[in-house]
């Protein structure tokens, strides 16, 4: 029979270890699987010398040792005596904290719209959106506006559309101001309503606040079919419970001098009066 006995070499050779001279000299392990950042618990540091705590919340924890290490007494007495690495490591903490806590309470708006909405024949910096993109960032600073509004959209355009613009903005707000063109072309007015309400639908399905935006039709289609036109506005409000603009071109629609020449379009002097018809339900809508 044979003996076994240890062999007097170890493949591969062992290094000899020394204790490190503080926590944050020590190498963290790679944490195992892809690095990049995601949900974690919440990491909460302690600052002794302010008994206050702060909160880096979202941060990876892998990567708030490596910006701090684990002793952060240490961290900061090595700061206090102007250590360049340690104070390097806490502005890049400072930032890490402002960007994740900026992105986390970052809201957008988007805005589904036709040519109405659309900056139509003038400068896109003209248009209703965009005076009211500029309102809206010095009252919501944290709110971004997105104009998807496009020249000849319907409502079967906007449902085609919209699930897209969701995926890819995830929005807190949306804005509806569609079927002006469903109405110029004579559509039933029952698809009209079916169409609008799965806009609605599909929106709040995503946890959006919707802003229903009501537009009126030329006389010349006959007053039965524009009064349940412009009805139709209201009565979705209703029962989707959405925020709603009576009517985007009060004050501007029979004004000669607020149209362009086709007599459909408002132009560049009607958008400051358009954003006024506006604001008062999109604000309420913010401030939910």
């Amino acid at each position: 029979m044979f003996k076994s006995t240890p062999d007097n070499v170890t493949e591969p050779a062992v290094g000899v270890s020394k204790q490190a001279r503080s926590d944050n000299k020590v190498d963290f392990p790679v944490p195992d699987g892809p690095i990049m950042a995601t949900l974690s618990p919440l990491l909460i540091c302690k600052f002794k010398f302010l008994n206050s705590e702060i909160s880096a919340f979202t941060a990876p924890v892998w990567l708030s040792r490596w910006v701090l290490g684990n002793d952060l007494d240490n961290c900061f007495a090595s700061m206090a005596k102007g250590d360049v690495d340690d104070m390097k490591k806490i502005q890049l903490l400072v930032m890490l904290i402002v960007f994740i806590t900026h992105s986390a309470w970052a809201k957008n708006l988007l805005v589904l719209g036709d040519s109405l909405s659309a900056a139509y024949n003038m400068q896109p910096a003209q248009g209703w959106v965009a005076l009211m993109a500029a309102k809206v960032a010095k009252s919501h600073p944290d709110i971004k506006v997105i104009n998807a509004s496009m020249s000849g959209e319907t409502t079967s355009g906007g449902l085609t559309r919209l699930p897209a613009l969701i995926d890819r903005h995830q929005p807190d707000y949306i804005v509806l101001e569609l079927a002006a063109n469903d109405g110029l072309r004579g559509l039933p007015l029952k698809q009209i309503e079916k169409n609008i309400g799965e806009l609605i639908t599909i929106s709040q399905a995503a946890n959006a606040k919707v802003l229903l935006v009501g537009v009126r039709l030329p006389t010349n289609y006959g007053p039965r079919y524009t009064q349940k036109f412009f009805n139709l506005f209201e009565s979705l409000a209703t029962k989707y419970q959405t925020f709603r603009v009576p009517f985007l071109m009060e004050n501007v629609a029979l004004e000669p001098s607020l149209m362009q020449a086709d007599r459909l379009h408002p132009n560049d002097k009607a958008q400051p009066i358009i954003l006024e018809n506006v604001l008062p339900q999109l604000t309420a809508m913010l401030n939910f």
